[in-house]
């Protein structure tokens, strides 16, 4: 047995073979000109390894048959209580991870022994001698022949080589057994928001490349549905003041126009909300009345759901208890929001819209204390236009040059809009002042 040490990464459709890596790389292989039965028969597909496609998990593989066949005696009080190997969870120095006493001994705190082997993440880099490593080299399977009347099936003892092989994981997920703070839990949402958002971007991008070249409509594969439910405010990637991309957010008011305080952060996947400033970025407006902050999305979408993160830096801080959400169909929805650091969500019926706009922002009482928005998500789903087939690529290339061009001029229309609003609004102000 020779464990391969490397990755190897296919493509739907692409055929991973042996030649080309275990022979003399300035030797081509030695034609064979008679056929064996193994190449007769074809490739043979994967079999399930117990179950359906996963990844391995201690807890849920390991953890188990230990329960069942060997915690009588290696318990606290039992027979064998030196070898721990009860499900009792214990928190790892430096990790933030709660790991099984099972695994802890087994492994014995990373250092591969007699019982469980593994080869080292850091072996060396030549090739290494076939079954110097891993179950083959392991004493617990020869243990297991005469220990104690226990009888594992061969079910258990496939699953107790597999994890040695597989270099003895814990979780079968990032998220598994974790033992993260509201800290923690925001900043993988946060990434894992981000890793999603460019998967979709890289699909619709090499989607329409091939629509563009054959002229019929593609869809690169990817979530399994053609158009996912998901947040549609989300771009990490959006600019401060104007912009002809999208998501892209603005508003009537940021603090001292520094980007920290940033319309655009309410869309950045960034929740994390307990602090302000540089490494807590908000929309943070003036204390000024008739607020508001709007996120354009270039096209229409649908959506049913926004979820809003108040900034909650407390007591620096207060909140705004009450907004309003305005769409381009002309609806609107009042929030109501309260004095926390999660998120909160509102659920409304389906409509079309090209915006979200939130106005009406109301502090409780008569209080007037700094108040900021970490992040505004808006979930729903982006219908793609349905092109006619019958186009062709030079067809469908001026199709999205058009659109992406109409798009522009009705974002600087908006634009121009808003800015004539605003001197408008300063103005009146400043006569006001004038005649008082």
């Amino acid at each position: 047995m020779q464990t391969m040490r490397s990755w190897a990464t296919l493509m739907p459709g692409e055929t991973f073979g042996c030649v080309g890596c275990h022979e003399d790389k300035n030797a081509t292989p030695v034609p064979n000109l008679s056929v064996t039965e193994a190449f007769k028969a074809g490739v043979a597909a994967l079999e399930p390894f117990y179950g359906p496609a996963r990844g391995f998990s201690f807890v849920k593989e390991i953890q188990p048959i230990l329960d069942k066949h060997c915690v009588e005696c290696h318990k606290p009080g039992g027979e064998d209580e030196d070898y721990d190997l009860t499900s009792t969870r214990v928190h790892g120095e430096g990790s933030l991870r709660l790991w099984t006493q099972g695994y802890v001994t087994l492994t014995q705190k990373g250092r591969s022994n007699k019982w469980a082997n593994w080869i080292s993440v850091q072996s060396i880099p030549p090739m290494i001698p076939p079954k110097s490593g891993g179950s083959t080299k392991s004493e617990l399977f020869e243990l297991l022949k005469d220990h104690h009347k226990v009888n594992l099936s061969r079910e258990d003892l496939d699953k107790l080589a597999a994890w040695m092989d597989l270099v003895v994981p814990y979780t079968g997920d990032y998220m598994e057994e974790n033992a993260w703070t509201d800290h923690d839990a925001l900043k993988f949402e946060r990434f894992q928001n981000k890793r999603h958002y460019i998967e979709a971007i890289e699909r619709q991008e090499l989607g329409e490349f091939v629509t563009a070249k054959t002229g019929k409509p593609f869809t690169m594969p990817g979530t399994g549905e053609e158009n996912p439910y998901r947040n549609m405010a989300l771009n990490p990637d959006d600019v401060q003041g104007e912009s002809d991309q999208f998501p892209h957010a603005t508003s009537n008011s940021e603090y001292g126009g520094k980007a920290c305080f940033a319309a655009k952060c309410c869309i950045d996947g960034n929740l994390e909300n307990k602090g302000h400033g540089g490494n807590f970025p908000s929309w943070g407006p003036d204390k000024v009345k008739d607020l508001w902050w709007q996120v354009d999305f270039g096209k229409e979408i649908h959506t049913d759901r926004i979820a809003i993160f108040i900034r909650a830096d407390f007591p620096h801080d207060g909140y705004w208890e009450h907004c309003t959400a305005e769409f381009s169909d002309g609806s609107k929805v009042n929030l109501k929001l309260e004095k926390t650091h999660g998120r909160q969500t509102f659920y409304f019926p389906n409509r079309t819209t090209t915006f979200v706009k939130l106005t009406n922002f109301r502090q409780p009482g008569d209080a007037d204390e700094w108040c900021a928005l970490s992040e505004v998500e808006v979930w729903g789903r982006d219908p793609r236009p349905k092109l006619n087939e019958a186009y062709s690529g030079s067809e469908l290339e001026k199709y999205w040059i058009a659109e992406q061009q109409r798009r522009r001029e009705e974002h600087r229309r908006k634009q121009q809009e808003r800015r004539r609003q605003e001197e408008e609004r300063k103005r009146k102000e400043a006569a006001e002042k004038a005649k008082k």
